[in-house]
C-alpha cells in the first residue's frame, strides 16, 4: 500500500471481480515511524531517512515463509505497489531474497531523487546519491517474466522523467537476462481515478493501476507453465521459497524472552517499530 491507504483498505477492494484466476492476496502492514524500508515517515522521509537493508531481509524472511504453503505456486508469485508501496515492491525484488517471478508498480519513486528540483536547500544533502544507490541495488535485480510499469504522464508528486529512470534501470537488466521487456502504461489525466480540483497533484490512479481484468490476465498469465517457470534463468539463482538466503539480520535486535522482567512492554516496542517481534 502507498502513504494513503492502510492494509485493510486494499483488502476491502473487490480484487475478486477483476481476476482471470484464483489467486491468494497477502497485504503487509507498512512498519511504523517507517518509510517501508527508510527509516523516516515524515514527509520529507523518502528524501532525509536513510535505507534500512535489514527490514527488507527481515520481510523476504516473512513472505517466504508463507509462500512455503503447500497450496502456493511458488512459480508465479506476483508483488505489486503504488506510490511509497512501489518503492517497497522494487526494494522487495531487487534484494532477489524471494522468488518473484512477476512485478507490478503504479505511481514510482525511489529513494532520494535524481536532482535536488524543488527540495528544499537544508534538506538536499545526499538526496542524489541515495537515489544513485537506489538504481545500483534496482539494476540488480535476478529477473522476472512479467513486469508492469503503470504512470501518470501529468504526476506532479512523482514526476515521470524521474521514474523513467528506474523503468531504464529494469529494463536494462531485463534485456541483459533476456527476460521479457518491461510494460509500461502511460496514464492521461482524465484517466486517473479522481479527474478534479481534489486531485492536484494528479497522483490518484491506484485503482486505474491495478483494479482491472487486463492487469491481471496479464499479471498472472491464464497458462501455467509446466515444470520450471517459464523465463530465461538469470546470471544468480533465485533463492529457494522453502530455504531463505543467509541473512544479516541481527535477530537478538528483534528478539525478547518471557524470562525477562516487563518483556511484554519491550516486545510491543519491537513490534511497533519493526513489524514484527520474536517471543522465546
Amino acid at each position: 500500500s502507498g502513504l494513503g491507504h492502510e492494509a485493510r483498505d486494499i483488502l476491502k477492494m473487490d480484487w475478486g471481480s477483476f481476476a482471470s484466476c484464483p489467486f491468494i492476496l497477502i497485504v503487509p502492514q507498512r512498519p511504523s515511524g517507517r518509510w517501508w524500508f527508510i527509516d523516516d515517515d515524515a514527509a520529507w522521509g523518502w528524501v532525509e531517512g536513510e535505507f534500512c537493508q535489514e527490514l527488507v531481509e527481515a520481510f523476504a524472511a516473512w513472505m517466504n515463509m508463507m509462500i512455503d504453503h503447500p497450496r502456493v505456486d511458488k512459480r508465479r508469485l506476483g508483488l505489486f505497489g503504488f506510490s511509497a508501496g512501489a518503492y517497497a515492491v522494487l526494494e522487495m525484488f531487487a534484494s532477489g531474497l524471494v522468488p518473484i517471478s512477476r512485478l507490478a508498480v503504479g505511481g514510482l519513486h525511489g529513494h532520494g531523487q535524481p536532482n535536488v528540483k524543488h527540495i528544499p536547500q537544508k534538506r538536499s544533502a545526499g538526496v542524489v546519491e541515495k537515489f544513485e544507490k537506489f538504481l545500483q541495488r534496482v539494476e540488480g535485480h535476478a529477473g522476472a517474466e512479467h513486469i508492469e510499469v503503470v504512470h501518470g504522464k501529468t504526476d506532479k508528486q512523482c514526476p515521470w522523467l524521474d521514474a523513467k529512470k528506474i523503468v531504464d534501470a529494469l529494463t536494462k537488466k531485463q534485456l541483459q537476462l533476456g527476460c521479457p521487456k518491461v510494460k509500461l502504461r502511460l496514464l492521461d489525466a482524465h484517466e486517473q481515478d479522481t479527474f478534479s480540483k481534489r486531485n492536484k497533484t494528479h497522483h490518484d490512479y491506484m485503482k486505474a493501476a491495478f483494479m482491472r481484468k487486463e492487469f491481471f490476465k496479464g499479471f498472472f498469465a491464464d497458462k501455467v507453465p509446466h515444470g520450471e517457470a517459464n523465463m530465461a534463468s538469470p546470471k544468480r539463482p533465485l533463492p529457494s521459497a522453502s530455504m531463505p538466503s543467509a541473512s544479516t539480520l541481527e535477530v537478538a535486535k528483534f528478539t525478547v524472552s518471557t524470562s525477562m522482567d516487563g518483556w511484554e512492554e519491550q516486545g510491543f516496542q519491537i513490534f511497533r517499530k519493526s513489524g514484527f517481534v520474536i517471543i522465546e
